[in-house]
This record gives C-alpha cells, sequence and structure tokens, in this order.
C-alpha cells in the first residue's frame, strides 16, 4: 500500500494505491479521514479485476487545515489497519464520534437515483445532497453492511452541494435485483 499527498492550491491531491481490491475501502478511506478532519471534495475511484487500485482523492481540511507529515502518517497507520488486520470498523469509529451526523440537517432538496441501465453491466447510484463531511462516510458504510461492491465513485463538491455517482455491483459481481434496489433505496433516503 503506497499513500502520496500533494498540495494542489488550497486543497490536497492525496494517492493512495492498494496491491489488490477488498471490500470496503473507499468506506475505510472515508472513515479515517473524517476522524483527522479531512472532507473529500472529489474523488475517483476505479476497480479493475486483476491489478492495482489507485484511487485519487482531493481532500479539503474542515479547519482548513494544512497536511502534516504526522497526519498524513496517522492517516496511512489507521488506513493499513483497516485494511490488513482484524479491526472492526465500526468499534473504529466508535473510538472517536458517538453521534455522526444530527438528523436535523437533514434537507428536502436531496435527490437519489437508483436504476439498472440495459447498456452496463452494474447498477447506477446518483446521489445529489446537502454538503455534509459525514454524507460520504454514512453512504459507504451503508453500502459495505449490505454487501454491495463499488465498481466506481465519482464524488464531486460545489459550495452548497454535493454529487456521488457511483457503479455498484453485487459480491458476486451481478447488478442489483428490483428486491435489493428497493431495500437499498429506503436505507439511503433515512441517511440522505
Amino acid at each position: 500500500m503506497e499513500i502520496s499527498c500533494v498540495k494542489k492550491e488550497e486543497n490536497y491531491l492525496l494517492k493512495i494505491t492498494v496491491e489488490e481490491n477488498a471490500v470496503g475501502i473507499v468506506y475505510k478511506v472515508a472513515a479515517v479521514l473524517y476522524r483527522y478532519h479531512w472532507h473529500i471534495l472529489e474523488a475517483v475511484i476505479e476497480t479493475v479485476p486483476g491489478s492495482l487500485i489507485k484511487d485519487v482523492f482531493i481532500i479539503q481540511g474542515r479547519e482548513k487545515q494544512d497536511m502534516t507529515e504526522e497526519i498524513l502518517e496517522n492517516i496511512q497507520t489507521d488506513f493499513a489497519k483497516l485494511l490488513y488486520s482484524d479491526n472492526s470498523l465500526a468499534e473504529y469509529i466508535n473510538e472517536f464520534n458517538t453521534q455522526l451526523w444530527d438528523k436535523n440537517n437533514k434537507q428536502l432538496n436531496n435527490s437519489i437515483n437508483l436504476f439498472n441501465p440495459p447498456t452496463i453491466d452494474t447498477t447506477v447510484l446518483d446521489i445529489q445532497t446537502n454538503k455534509s463531511p459525514e454524507k460520504l462516510l454514512l453512504i459507504t458504510g451503508l453500502l459495505y453492511t449490505a454487501s454491495i461492491d463499488i465498481a466506481s465513485l465519482i464524488v464531486k463538491t460545489d459550495v452548497d452541494f454535493e454529487r456521488y455517482s457511483f457503479l455498484l455491483k453485487k459480491e458476486n459481481g451481478e447488478k442489483l435485483d428490483p428486491k435489493d434496489l428497493n431495500s437499498l433505496e429506503g436505507k439511503l433516503r433515512a441517511v440522505v
């Protein structure tokens, strides 16, 4: 595993390379960055079977803080523990946060589009929501606990909103079936 971080204007470009795919990589990255007060502004995640996993994130400190060697080392250490050991992700999150999200912050202008296009072999999930640093953590956590693999993710943020575009598969590589779609959409509406 390799992690590098380079300053890009007022943000940072974080590159994570992992030797092989593992379930929940995006969820684990989101958890570690959230713990150290970093917000994902943009992300490009691609999972290609049989090759290195290279994820690229544009991140910004929630208090616009600089990335120090110590913080980067902590991020790398925590991510490695979550990726290569039996450490529970739930226990890791509970160590630093007792309540991730105040439901009073929920806004009504959110949209969720979840569907199976006939032309590709993945399920599409497109979410537009109000900007909130823990949303990606909550969404990826929900996908992780539902045993849904993220084949691709693109994150875009603006001043007031965020957009998450996912390509999803079941663990067996198939698209989600209609029952899975209904169940997942209901769970997503509870957190988005």
